[in-house]
């Protein structure tokens, strides 16, 4: 799914977002990245949906070469890679339904998804994620009508109504209290296991790394430190990444 050679990323005043980054990661695997804010955790995710381009290494997603890719290659890898924000990056003004929906752009023309024009069948499968994810019945809410975990949940509805093959979930708990933590995770492990979507989440809180992940990846200032199961992460490991 997912294949990382000397992956390495620098930004213009001279920070190093990634260096020498090199892992593969299969289908169905739901893998936890820890390690300290400015790791390299979020730039990770992003260049694995296009959005940031390496400085140097390869990097092939289902199937693309995203250091080779052109504009409408990158747009349709987009379509396969739902993309889950910390602070839920929903139009608040609009419904439920109407953000659910947004996830199918992908899937549509220029012009069809700037007016609107969604297929029954788009609405039929946004419904039926709004229900699977708890919603049922909140279709026409809002969103900044709901709490912080409901909205949360709409960003789980509008990702799999994408149909993908990879989520990428960037501290999606990060605004949310332990209890409805544990709700979001949940959600995403049950997708993983029911449909074998690949799962990649940067996680704060190493407990919850531990309890829900295949397999841990560690980062330090942009360097891979770990990579194996969480009966590896020992002392000795952890003093390594959060030292």
């Amino acid at each position: 799914m997912i294949k990382a050679q000397n992956l390495s990323k620098s930004y213009p005043d001279g920070t190093k977002g990634l260096s020498d980054l090199t892992l593969t990661i299969n289908q169905g695997e739901f893998v936890a990245i820890i390690g300290r804010s400015g790791a390299g955790k979020s730039t990770f995710l992003r260049q694995v949906n296009g959005t940031i381009l390496p400085t140097s290494g390869e990097l092939n997603v289902l199937g693309v070469d995203i250091l080779k890719a052109k504009t409408e290659e990158l747009r349709k890898l987009r379509s396969k890679i739902g993309f889950i924000f910390q602070q839920f990056n929903l139009v608040k003004s609009l419904s439920v339904m109407q953000n659910v929906l947004t996830g199918r752009l992908g899937y549509h023309s220029d012009l069809a998804g700037t007016l609107g024009l969604f297929s029954e069948e788009d609405k039929k499968l946004a419904l039926q994620y709004i229900k699977e994810v708890g919603l049922e019945g909140r279709h026409n809410s809002r969103a900044d009508q709901l709490s912080g975990g409901q909205q949360q949940r709409v960003a789980i509805a509008r990702a799999l109504v994408q149909d993908p093959q990879i989520i990428l979930a960037d501290e999606p708990m990060a605004s949310l209290d332990p209890k409805l933590s544990e709700v979001v995770l949940d959600l995403l492990k049950h997708f993983n296991q029911q449909k074998k979507i690949s799962i990649i989440v940067n996680i704060h809180v190493l407990e919850l790394a531990k309890k829900y992940a295949h397999r841990i990846l560690a980062l330090k200032a942009g360097r891979l430190v770990y990579d194996g199961p969480v009966s590896g992460l020992t002392d000795d490991v952890l003093k390594s990444v959060y030292d």
